[in-house]
């Protein structure tokens, strides 16, 4: 008789009683956040749980598994993915009142929970959380919850920290190699002309050249997720390659995108690589050949993704990458062997030495051979 009085006891206080009834939702293995309808997220610690707005630090996740008897428990998760130890647990405080917290997963108060058709009950679906995060009897009243599975999408992709891997003291980067590829010709701007200068002396010219190269810039990243990205980036650097000697630079300035070649055209001028000394009354043009090659050259960089979540928060991570730079056609001022020189005829009509001069015209000879354009 008294076990019996005591057990009425019980029942008529409202303390939830294990091993009644099935539950109507069958296990479902997932993971996420705890949400009401007011746009809060479960959030407990070791004495109490309670409804709260999203936070990127205090809002966790709740993997929900196979409890006892059919019925679920949840596991909880920092905001970090990191595992808490510990599940979602059912117990009486000093006053004697059932409420939710978190604790030990072995606890018979951990493994009788339930998600099913908006709520989130224990005992058989009985026992609902509340929206003060309390236990009340889900017949009387209850809180809409759902499981809402975090999910964020990058909107963005950024490039920063672009540093030359081998930089040279004083300033420039130092192209990891050099491959001679073809040569440019090129013709000088002006003829060194001495064809005015007083009888007897001579003129000293320094030629000046200029020509065009088209360059192919491609640049490839260690990640292969870069190249696919189509991230737009600045590079603005001096490159410095060949021997010490030879001691040649290449200025270069773009912005490119990642995975992608471009084109871009190059002018070179020198005025130090050929010159000549003219007797008077002679003229003289000047052609020359420059080395042209492909450059590479390695760069790091830091590389963050932006992402926006359906929690309404904004998140990014960022990770080191490398990448290499190869620009082809890039121009030299290195004069392949030396320059060549070819007589030209003065405006006055004096012939530099050597130089036949033209068959003479006969009383038949068209206009145009007369005016020299045939």
């Amino acid at each position: 008789m008294v076990f019996l009085a005591l057990l009425l006891t019980a029942l008529s206080s409202g303390a939830p009683e294990l091993g009644r009834g099935t539950p109507p939702c069958p296990v479902v293995t997932q993971t996420g956040y705890l949400k009401n309808t007011a746009d809060q997220y479960l959030t407990c610690n070791n004495e109490n749980c309670q409804w709260a707005a999203f936070s990127d630090t205090s809002s966790q996740l709740f993997h929900q598994e196979a409890g006892w008897r059919g019925q679920s428990q949840f596991a909880i998760y920092t905001p970090t993915g990191a595992p808490t130890g510990q599940c979602l647990n059912q117990f009486y405080n000093e006053a004697g009142t059932s409420g939710v917290r978190m604790a030990n997963c072995e606890l018979k108060g951990s493994k009788y929970w339930g998600l099913c058709k908006g709520q989130l009950a224990f005992d058989w679906m009985r026992y609902c959380v509340e929206s003060n995060a309390g236990l009340s009897k889900c017949y009387e009243s209850h809180e809409v919850v759902t499981m809402y599975a975090p999910s964020c999408i990058v909107t963005s992709t950024t490039i920063d920290n672009l540093e030359c891997m081998s930089p040279i003291t004083g300033g420039g980067c130092a192209a990891t190699g050099f491959e001679a590829n073809t040569m440019a010709g090129a013709s000088s701007e002006d003829d060194c002309n001495a064809c005015d200068s007083v009888k007897g002396s001579t003129q000293q010219c320094e030629f000046s050249f200029a020509y065009t190269t088209q360059n192919t810039i491609t640049n490839t990243w260690s990640n292969s997720i870069e190249n696919k990205l189509e991230v737009h980036f600045d590079v603005t650097e001096n490159f410095m390659f060949g021997s010490a000697e030879e001691g040649m630079s290449y200025e270069f300035a773009d912005t490119l995108t990642t995975g992608k070649s471009t084109s871009r055209s190059t002018t070179v001028q020198d005025s130090t690589g050929c010159s000549v000394t003219l007797p008077s009354g002679t003229r003289e043009s000047a052609t020359a050949q420059y080395l042209v090659g492909t450059i590479h050259s390695d760069f790091k960089a830091t590389v963050t993704k932006h992402y926006t979540c359906n929690t309404g928060q904004s998140k990014q991570k960022s990770y080191n990458s490398t990448m290499t730079l190869t620009i082809t056609n890039v121009p030299t001022q290195k004069i392949i062997g030396s320059c060549t020189t070819t007589a030209e005829q003065c405006s006055n009509g004096i012939l530099p030495p050597g130089v036949p001069p033209p068959p003479p015209m006969g009383p038949n000879a068209s206009i145009a051979s007369r005016l020299n354009v045939e």
